[in-house]
Formats: C-alpha cells, sequence, structure tokens
C-alpha cells in the first residue's frame, strides 16, 4: 500500500493541484497524472461500508495495456486506507494479486493519499 500511495503523492507533488482532478465519461476520476502514470478511482463503485467507503483504484502508465486495480477500504473517520484485493490486467486478461490485502493505515502524511481519502469520503454514492 505505502508503494501505492508513494507513487500516487510523488505524481501528485509535481502537477499543481488544478491539474489532477478529472472526471471521464467512463466513470473514472483522475486524481493525478505524471511520467506517463495515472491513478484514478472508480466513481461508480463508490459505496458506503459502516462509517466507511469501498472504492476501486487504478493504477497504470499511458500507452501500456498493463493496469493494475486495487479494491480499498477507506475509514472517513480514523482517517485509514486499507487494500482489500489487487488485481493486474495484462491482455485483456484480469488476475489476482497475492498478498495484497494489508492492515489499514493513516494517509495524512502523504498528500495524495489524503487527497484520496478526501475525495472518496465526500464524494457520492454509486448507485
Amino acid at each position: 500500500m505505502k508503494l501505492i500511495l508513494t507513487v500516487a503523492a510523488a505524481a501528485a507533488l509535481a502537477l499543481p493541484a488544478a491539474a489532477t482532478a478529472q472526471d471521464s465519461a467512463d466513470g473514472w476520476h483522475l486524481m493525478t497524472s505524471q511520467d506517463g502514470f495515472l491513478v484514478g478511482i472508480d466513481t461508480k463503485s463508490i459505496k458506503a461500508d459502516g462509517g466507511g467507503r469501498l472504492y476501486t483504484m487504478r493504477l497504470s502508465k499511458q500507452g501500456d495495456a498493463n493496469t493494475a486495480l486495487f479494491d480499498l477500504r477507506a475509514d472517513c473517520a480514523a482517517r485509514t486506507v486499507q487494500v482489500l484485493h489487487g488485481y493486474q490486467i495484462a491482455g485483456g486478461k484480469k488476475t489476482e494479486a497475492p498478498n495484497m490485502a494489508g492492515a489499514p493505515e493513516t494517509v495524512d502524511d502523504d498528500p495524495s493519499g489524503k487527497a484520496m481519502l478526501d475525495y472518496v469520503c465526500q464524494a457520492p454514492l454509486a448507485g
């Protein structure tokens, strides 16, 4: 999880805030992009889970067909994010990445993690 947020944080710090958040027609909210790496949240996946939110994050590189997806749980009150599942999509095939689940981690010391948590906790719920 820290690696995911570190990549996202590095990308977020390199761009002005106005250039980071965009919504696409297919329901993805682009949180940040830098050096060809894109970090987005599937707005159609955001669901309530007790005092938190469940959602899917995508990490990809422009021009590369391979993508990593992460099912996450945000605890909005505790300000933590937890990886529940990780997947890789390569050649159109989705496979689960082993050993991706982890304990909840505080994100307030990570600018990108904080921005993602704030977005997910304030976003409208899917469907």
